[in-house]
């Protein structure tokens, strides 16, 4: 399966961070490969990146690696911003566009699993959603692949 890219006219990058940016090779946290890159050259192109998670805000801000990228993002929205209806979990995707200033037609979310949660929130909020390797599949997957 090929892997879509970034759309150039994209204004706002969402990362799923778990297994996304995030990998655990032998249980050991770590950034996966290129994406501080990635999101320095979101930045030096003029758009804005969040991440958005599942996991508490202060578990995300504990894991190797995220203060290496924090300066380069725009928003961090943890468990504290994902609500349930009818019994399945979503992220408030609909918030991260609104507080950063981005239509979701303009914005793209990057995950990790079609059959979970980032798929049901980017459909949910009509973002569009690139789905890349997870980290235990693909744990070498260049996230830098994903500019034009």
């Amino acid at each position: 399966m090929e892997i879509q890219k970034i759309p150039q006219d994209a204004e706002l990058v969402i990362f799923d961070y778990f297994n996304t940016l995030l990998i655990c090779p032998n249980g050991n946290p770590m950034l996966r490969d290129k994406a501080f890159s990635l999101v320095v050259r979101l930045r030096l192109e003029r758009k804005k990146s969040a991440i958005s998670s599942t996991s508490l805000l202060k578990g995300i801000l504990n894991c190797p690696g995220f203060l290496q990228i924090l300066p380069f993002i725009s928003g961090v929205y943890g468990e504290e911003h994902t609500f349930e209806e009818e019994g399945r979990k979503y992220k408030d995707l609909g918030l991260v566009c609104k507080e950063l200033k981005a239509e979701p037609k303009s914005s793209v979310l990057i995950g990790d699993n079609y059959n979970d949660i980032d798929r049901r929130s980017a459909e949910r909020f009509k973002v569009p959603l690139i789905i890349v390797p997870d980290g235990y599949s693909a744990p070498d997957y260049d996230l830098l692949s994903l500019l034009n």
